[in-house]
C-alpha cells in the first residue's frame, strides 16, 4: 500500500508593478491581511517573471482572505492567486541575513554568522524564525536608533512596553541600554514565543504574550510600536493611558505623517521625527492628560 502525504499549501498574491509603487502597494497588501510580503527584481534570490517589473508576493494566513484581497486590489496590477507547496520557503531567508550594524552602537548578527565589533558595541543574536524583525528593516533601524537618542538623553527607560514586538528586536535593544522590564505583546503567538527565546539568548528577560495593548495593566516609561497605521491609529488612547514618558511610532510611510499625527498630537507633545527611504518613526512625550 503507498502512503501519500500531502504537503501544506500556502496562498499568496501575486502582482507586478513598477519601482515607485512597490511601497505603497506593499503597504496596501498588509493592510489587506497580508503575514508578509516578497519583493522579486532583478537583484534577488528569486527574479521577477517580469524584466521590466518588480513582482510582489504576498502571503496570506488562509485563501479566504487571499482572494478578498485578490479583489480589492487595482485591476492594473494583475493580482493573481497562487500557492506555496512545502515548507522549503521558511528557511530560505537565512542566506541573506547577515551582520548589520544599527544606530552608532548595535550590531545585528543571526546564530550562525559572526560579526565584527568595536568597543562600545551591543551585539544582538536574532534568529526570527517567522516573527519580524531581523534589524534590516528600516522601521526596525529607525526605532533602534531612536531608543539609543533617548537613552543618551538622560530620558526614562527603566520599563518598556514593546507593542507588535516581532522577533523581540527592540525589546532586546532596550535591554542592552539599561531597560530593567520589559513588556512585549503581539498577536501572532509565534511572535511571542521568539521575542522569550531571542531575549533568553541576549540575557534579556522579556515578558512575551498575546494579551491586547487595552488589557495592559500600568504604565511604562518607554512603548514603542512598530506598526502599520491603520492599525497603529485605533491604538492612540489605549496607547496614552500605557505611556509614562515617552513613546516611539514607527511603521509609517511618509504620506501617512499627517493622518498619524492628527491622531497623536492631540494626546501628546511631539518631540521629534526620523526617516529613511519612505519610512518614518515619531517620538512622544507625554504631557498632562487631555480632559475628557
Amino acid at each position: 500500500m503507498t502512503i501519500v502525504v500531502s504537503k501544506p499549501r500556502y496562498p499568496t498574491v501575486v502582482l507586478y508593478v513598477q519601482a515607485d509603487e512597490v511601497e505603497q502597494l506593499g503597504a496596501d497588501l498588509f493592510d489587506l491581511g497580508a503575514t508578509g510580503v516578497e519583493q522579486r527584481d532583478a537583484t534577488t534570490m528569486d527574479r521577477s517573471a517580469h524584466e521590466s517589473a518588480v513582482e510582489l508576493v504576498a502571503h496570506f494566513p488562509d485563501v479566504e482572505l487571499a482572494r478578498a484581497a485578490q479583489r480589492l486590489l487595482p485591476e492594473g496590477v494583475g493580482a493573481q492567486l497562487s500557492f506555496v507547496i512545502g515548507d522549503d520557503w521558511k528557511h530560505r531567508w537565512r542566506e541573506f541575513f547577515r551582520p548589520t550594524r544599527v544606530g552608532a552602537r548595535f550590531v545585528i548578527r543571526p546564530p550562525w554568522e559572526e560579526a565584527e565589533t568595536e568597543p562600545g558595541d551591543h551585539v544582538i543574536t536574532i534568529d526570527p524564525g517567522l516573527a519580524f524583525g531581523t534589524g534590516t528593516h528600516e522601521t526596525t533601524r529607525l526605532v533602534i536608533a531612536e531608543i539609543e537618542r533617548l537613552a543618551d538623553a538622560g530620558a526614562a527607560t527603566r520599563t518598556v512596553l514593546d507593542v507588535g514586538c516581532g522577533s523581540g528586536i527592540l525589546s532586546i535593544a532596550a535591554g542592552l541600554l539599561g531597560a530593567e522590564r520589559l513588556v512585549a505583546i503581539d498577536i501572532d503567538p509565534i511572535a511571542a514565543r521568539v521575542a522569550v527565546e531571542n531575549g533568553i539568548v541576549n540575557g534579556a528577560t522579556i515578558e512575551a504574550s498575546t494579551t491586547p495593548v487595552q488589557a495592559v495593566e500600568g504604565t511604562f516609561d518607554l512603548v514603542l510600536a512598530n506598526i502599520r497605521s491603520p492599525i497603529l491609529i485605533p491604538m492612540a488612547a489605549a496607547l496614552l493611558e500605557r505611556t509614562g514618558q515617552h513613546l516611539v511610532l514607527s511603521g509609517l510611510l511618509l504620506e501617512e505623517r499627517v493622518e498619524v499625527r492628527e491622531a497623536f498630537d492631540p494626546r501628546f507633545e511631539f518631540v521629534h521625527e526620523s526617516t529613511e527611504g519612505q519610512w518614518l518613526a515619531l517620538t512622544y512625550r507625554r504631557g498632562a492628560i487631555p480632559a475628557s
